[in-house]
């Protein structure tokens, strides 16, 4: 819940999550860095038309949230026929 642990969380295979769904009116910085880990981590991205005040108060939090890592595949499974197609993902070049 909120950029820092989620990002924290996908570098644990045991606690990384499934999704990441970002609210709508994060900062390019913050934007910029869920892609990236979500590119190098090859998790499924998703920014909704939800503010960070929304997306807040829908996880029961009284302050803003930019980023909720999703880790129950049942509750994916639920919200994904809400969620607008993944963000693309970019391409990580790994040198052998």
């Amino acid at each position: 819940l909120g950029t820092p642990m989620v990002c924290e969380a996908m570098r644990d295979p045991k606690k990384a999550p499934i999704a990441v769904i970002e609210a709508c009116d994060t900062s390019d910085g913050t934007h910029d860095k869920l892609i990236s880990k979500c590119s190098y981590y090859r998790i499924p991205h998703y920014r909704v038309s939800v503010t960070t005040e929304l997306l807040g108060h829908t996880v029961g939090k009284s302050g803003a949230v930019a980023a909720v890592g999703i880790t129950h595949e049942g509750l994916f499974v639920s919200l994904k026929k809400y969620l607008p197609e993944p963000s693309p993902l970019k391409e990580e070049h790994h040198h052998s």
